[in-house]
């Protein structure tokens, strides 16, 4: 999917910085939509996306940024004019507008979800099911699959319940769980 962006636009440039983020990081569209491009900041000795998270007043979460993330970020921020020393600064959104329309305002929620929509199906995944928090799951998942614990991925989505996060582990299961291969060979073989 993200190998199919043509990143030769500032729309897919963002388009694909946006993606790999909600990927990477497992934000979900309200947390992508808040953010500024200031919010791109060092905590300790790492490089974090500050986020306001569901039903929180201010940007007081944060997300690690790994290296590709954050290059990927700047990346699209160059097409906007912002250069990496300007960040601290910049108080514009993070992610914004390309139409003629509404040029340089924030993407809204809506805007977020038809992107990854769009990108989903210019993929070959045209399905309802496949929405921006898919993105959300994916990141939730692979955390999981890749040996990270429930702890661990809980805090990385930010959910404020281990039950939210035991869904993923429901479903990792569920995929592994050979139970109806072994039936059907008890059957028919």
């Amino acid at each position: 999917m993200l190998d199919q962006i043509d990143q030769a636009t500032q729309a897919g440039k963002r388009d694909y910085a946006l993606l790999v983020l909600l990927f990477t990081c497992g934000l979900r569209t309200i947390e992508a939509s808040r953010a500024k491009v200031k919010d791109i900041t060092i905590l300790g000795a790492s490089r974090v996306l500050l986020v306001q998270g569901k039903g929180k007043a201010d940007a007081s979460d944060y997300v690690p940024l790994p290296d590709h993330v954050y290059t990927v970020l700047t990346d699209y921020l160059t097409t906007r004019g912002i250069d990496a020393k300007d960040i601290p600064a910049c108080t514009e959104p993070l992610f914004t507008s390309t139409s003629n329309r509404s040029n340089g305002q924030t993407l809204s929620t809506r805007s977020i979800s038809k992107i990854c929509k769009t990108r989903f199906i210019k993929a070959g995944f045209n399905d309802p099911k496949w929405t921006a928090h898919s993105t959300r799951h994916t990141a939730g998942i692979l955390s999981l699959e890749l040996g990270h614990s429930q702890r661990d991925t809980q805090l990385m989505l930010r959910h404020a319940s281990g039950d939210t996060t035991n869904i993923y582990l429901h479903q990792i299961g569920k995929l592994g769980n050979s139970a109806t291969a072994d039936i059907s060979k008890a059957l028919f073989d």
